[in-house]
């Protein structure tokens, strides 16, 4: 028999059930060492110690709104002020969705704007500003707000962030970062939202080790993260991972800057750093390369030093006038009447023709040769 097992004796079912189970079991003690320990869920300590490495928490529904409850409470004063229209603007349906499946897939940072609003609306007024794309070459200004020492932090930190957010959207990314850079992660209930768009800013000015911590530390909670952050943030980082110092990748990408800054009508001290910085790195990139070719010329084996026409053979010491034999007269040919410059019989045109493309590729060979038959055609004509 081919490919089958015959086990004699076992001619009992009972016995042959006993024997399989015997087997399992011992096959199940034999790969119990092999198992990968990464495969079983952490359990217990293990889980707390994964937590401990954490350096910042997500916030769910129930802890948002408890802080905007607790900012509620601080501030009975506030216009409509009640948690029954911060709760129901939160819970709004049409911001109440963060599954990356709906067309329209909002930030949590969006659903506690709407919930401040509703005692606030001077941040309603600011959200409205800024829920389209920007057309201006100047960021709008929120200072009354964000510089405003005696506003409420809670307030400002959010708004703060709303409009961090918006200049990174709107590639105002030195604006963004300082706007981002100022906040405390564990202050605000989208601290998600400050990390990716911190990095978005950062990728985009090339800041690479930045960018790698900020994506790092975003990548903490991968797995409760929305797809489109984490997925992103991904992205960002391979693309930035290969890029080299001083290589035509990293100069291709300050240009970009520079001009994403004109655009600004920006020309400035910083622009004018940045394009004397990229002159400084391609001048040292031609260098190189200049280097690296005198090194091969050097490295590759030199022709014999009496014949002048091979490469490596050596020039002249100075300039001077060649000792030629002839008279220095060109022979005039005279040209039948009616022919053109270059004309040749069919015969002498094939040959050249043929001379011309055999050490070619096949389809540049062909391409020349449909180029020379039109032309025929065209003479013929």
């Amino acid at each position: 028999m081919h490919n089958s097992f015959v086990f004699s004796g076992l001619t009992s079912p009972l016995l042959t059930k006993t024997f399989l189970a015997g087997l399992l079991l011992a096959l199940a003690f034999v790969s119990a060492p092999a198992l990968n320990a990464q495969t079983i869920p952490p359990v217990g300590d293990d889980v707390d110690q994964l937590e401990a490495e954490k350096t910042w928490q997500l916030k769910n529904d129930a802890q948002s709104l408890e802080a905007i409850e607790s900012w509620l409470g601080a501030n009975p004063k506030l216009l409509n002020a009640t948690l029954e229209n911060a709760v129901n603007a939160f819970n709004d349906a049409n911001l109440a969705v963060d599954d990356d499946q709906s067309s329209h897939a909002v930030d949590r940072l969006d659903r506690v704007i709407a919930a401040i609003s509703t005692a606030r609306p001077d941040i309603a007024k600011i959200a409205i500003q800024l829920s389209g794309q920007s057309s201006s070459v100047l960021p709008p200004n929120f200072s009354h707000v964000l510089d405003n020492q005696s506003e409420d932090s809670f307030v400002r930190d959010h708004a703060r962030l709303l409009v961090g957010r918006w200049l990174a959207q709107n590639r105002f990314y030195d604006e963004a970062l300082e706007e981002l850079n100022s906040l405390d992660i564990d202050a605000i209930l989208a601290p998600e939202s400050a990390l990716f768009y911190r990095a978005l800013a950062e990728h985009q000015l090339l800041r690479k080790l930045e960018c790698k911590e900020t994506i790092d530390t975003l990548l903490q909670h991968e797995d409760q993260l929305p797809v489109r952050f984490a997925v992103v943030a991904k992205m960002m980082q391979a693309d930035l991972s290969p890029v080299e110092e001083g290589s035509l990748d990293e100069i291709s990408r300050l240009m970009k800057d520079i001009y994403r800054r004109t655009q600004f009508q920006r020309s400035g001290t910083l622009v004018l750093k940045q394009e004397a910085k990229v002159i400084e790195k391609l001048d040292k990139l031609i260098e190189d390369i200049e280097q690296q070719q005198q090194q091969q010329q050097q490295q590759s084996p030199s022709s014999s030093p009496g014949d002048g026409s091979q490469p490596g053979s050596k020039p002249m010491d100075e300039s001077q006038a060649a000792n030629g034999q002839g008279d220095g007269k060109a022979t005039i040919k005279d040209l039948a009447d009616g022919g053109q410059w270059g004309d040749m019989n069919p015969a002498e045109r094939s040959a050249a023709m043929a001379e011309m493309v055999k050490d070619m590729p096949p389809h540049y060979r062909s391409a020349i040769e449909k180029y020379f038959r039109r032309l025929a055609q065209e003479d013929q004509q």
